[in-house]
């Protein structure tokens, strides 16, 4: 193995002198625009999503706070309600007797009364006024014409004496004058001054005659008229009779129809209540009814401008303030032809009467109960019942906010009729859609 060969040192070059060379040109960096750009965006972004987030949550606070409705289908019409107290149409009013006798007017005590509510019959004795007292006038005025009686019997037995007087003493002067006349027809075989004598005997005794016959005739004619007189007040006392009998019959009372028996309301000792046996009524004062109450109606009335809605045959329903469970159904069978102003009211406002026929009957249906009808002005219409709060009416028709996922969209609607509280719509809406209460 040869031996490796040894170099000689090499002495080290000088180093050369470093060269000034001028710096390259640095490139023009974007990343800085690249972070700003992307920043921008970032913000933006979140910017766009709270914005969003914040009106979402304004439409859902909004949504949540608005009123809204689910609408069914149903039918209505348009509505007057007026209220009034029910009344029967056919009865009979009970009154105090008036008393037809010379001293009428006094008070009239309740003796007997049938109780209120009682069904009576047609003939029932329903009340009686205390007669006794007039039965007692009765009495003394038939003394009265019994004593009349008595008064004509004297006088015609002194007539007939007295005539008979009269007729004695036209015998003796027709005799007085008949001797005068035979005396006269001797009067050949007298001298002239007794023929003048016999003359004037026999013409005295004839107009003492025919004075007698007159003055009979005169006498019988004041007989006659003096009778005539003493039956005319026997016949005023007897009348007088007559008239306080018939009142004591007509103090029993009786009922005309049957029905139901209902006693009024009076004032009595500060307060007011239902006549009872021992009141003091006045001659001719009603005081009670008997009421047909298969019949029954609501006399109402209803305000002037609202009167020309109304017409005979109308239908309507009935409820009773005093039973609400309770439903009629009604017909208008009265309208007043004037306006009247009622009592509490301004002169310038007036109500016209009006009737409503109630059909059907019922125990609980009774008069002078508080009772509202609700007329039927239209003929119910079918479709979907929306309150009239949501319905917005402009140029363009009716229109409804319908509710659509979380946005209202205003919907087109056709309306056949309204109520006060509903509108019936017939197309643009389904039972069951939501609607909003109020522009949402």
């Amino acid at each position: 193995m040869s031996p490796e060969p040894k170099l000689a040192p090499v002495a080290p070059a000088p180093a050369p002198k470093p060269k000034l060379v001028a710096p390259a040109p640095r490139e023009r960096s974007h990343k800085g625009w690249w972070i700003f750009l992307l920043v921008l965006a970032i913000a933006g972004t979140a910017a766009f999503l709270y914005q969003s987030r914040a009106r979402s949550t304004a439409e859902t606070a909004a949504v949540a706070g608005l009123r809204t409705i689910k609408v069914a289908g149903g039918s209505a019409a348009p509505r007057l309600r007026v209220n009034g107290s029910t009344s029967a149409r056919v009865y009979a009013s009970i009154n105090t007797p008036v008393m037809m006798g010379p001293d009428a007017g006094r008070g009239l005590l309740l003796k007997y009364v049938v109780r209120s509510g009682s069904v009576v019959k047609p003939g029932e004795i329903v009340a009686k006024i205390d007669d006794q007292a007039i039965r007692d006038h009765a009495d003394d005025v038939q003394a009265m014409v019994n004593a009349a009686d008595e008064t004509m019997k004297r006088r015609r037995a002194d007539q007939s004496i007295e005539l008979e007087n009269w007729k004695q003493s036209i015998l003796s002067a027709k005799g007085i004058w008949d001797k005068a006349k035979l005396d006269y027809s001797a009067r050949d075989i007298r001298t002239k001054v007794d023929r003048e004598m016999l003359k004037i005997d026999m013409d005295e005794a004839e107009a003492n005659y025919n004075n007698l016959v007159k003055a009979l005739a005169i006498t019988q004619a004041k007989f006659k008229s003096q009778m005539t007189l003493l039956q005319s007040q026997k016949e005023r006392q007897m009348r007088h009779r007559m008239r306080h009998v018939r009142d004591a019959e007509n103090f029993t009372i009786h009922a005309s129809i049957g029905g139901l028996f209902v006693l009024n309301t009076i004032f009595r000792g500060g307060d007011f209540g239902q006549v009872q046996e021992g009141d003091q009524l006045s001659p001719g004062q009603p005081f009670a009814k008997v009421v047909d109450i298969r019949t029954m109606q609501i006399e109402s009335s209803v305000n002037q401008a609202e009167s020309q809605l109304v017409r005979i045959g109308q239908t309507a329903k009935v409820h009773l303030d005093a039973f609400p469970s309770l439903e009629f159904k009604g017909r208008v069978v009265g309208i007043g032809a004037l306006g009247v102003s009622g009592g509490q009211s301004a002169y310038w406002v007036r109500k016209v009467p009006l009737q409503v026929l109630i059909e059907g009957a019922d125990p609980q249906l009774i008069p002078d109960l508080s009772a509202s009808a609700d007329l039927e002005l239209k003929t119910q219409e079918r479709g979907v019942l929306v309150p009239l709060e949501a319905v917005s009416t402009s140029t363009n028709g009716s229109t409804v906010e319908v509710r659509r996922g979380n946005a209202w969209k205003e919907v087109p609607v056709s309306v056949a009729s309204r109520t006060n509280t509903m509108a019936v719509v017939t197309s643009g809406l389904q039972p069951g859609d939501e609607v909003a209460l109020a522009r949402p």
